[in-house]
């Protein structure tokens, strides 16, 4: 829903820029091309969100979904060239450390239980998703800096590779699904 909203609102905005027959050529650039690498890793990402809130207490997966926040600034840092002061780490780290802090002690009565293997599985895909996330992040502010369209016109093209490739993927695991459940019929049935 979200890619759907960002695509009809920049949309609007570019056609309210470029006219409603010039926008198109605006949108089909093949530069967009570049957009693909952000779409698919923010499409892994909001996907293995789910499978770490599946797997995590709320609690537990805002503390450690925090962890993009860091992983951001180093990935800046690397790819962008940016200089971080150490004023500016150091706020990072408070800022980290006062989210970790302040949702530890909301939960601290909550606690559920989870496996060790759902710890697991959770966590790891917090990693993946923190990691995607802040990668993505900075891949598309470096694609804007390297190009001449517009925020709007790359939002556009972002949200429309993301919803390919999000459709795709409900499709492909319904495909899946069918056919797992299908085959376990089968073999019930051959018994």
């Amino acid at each position: 829903m979200t890619e759907i909203v960002k695509l009809v609102v920049c949309g609007a905005a570019l056609v309210k820029q470029k006219g409603p027959c010039s926008w198109h050529d605006e949108v089909f650039k093949l530069e967009g091309a570049a957009l693909l690498v952000p779409a698919v890793l923010y499409t892994v990402q909001n996907n293995l969100l789910f499978v770490a809130l599946a797997n995590l207490e709320a609690t537990l997966f805002q503390v450690t979904y925090q962890l993009k926040l860091l992983v951001t600034a180093l990935l800046m840092v690397a790819l962008l060239g940016r200089k971080i002061t150490l004023m500016k780490w150091l706020a990072l780290v408070i800022l980290f450390v006062g989210i970790v802090l302040t949702q530890l002690r909301a939960s601290s009565s909550s606690r559920t239980a989870v496996t060790p293997y759902q710890l697991f599985q959770g966590l790891s895909a917090v990693v993946v998703a923190s990691f995607s996330s802040a990668f993505a992040s900075v891949y598309f502010e470096k694609v804007l800096k390297q190009s001449s369209s517009s925020l709007v016109v790359r939002n556009v093209q972002l949200s429309a590779f993301a919803l390919i490739l999000g459709f795709l993927g409900f499709f492909m695991s319904r495909t899946v699904n069918c056919a797992i459940s299908l085959s376990a019929t089968i073999a019930w049935c051959g018994r």
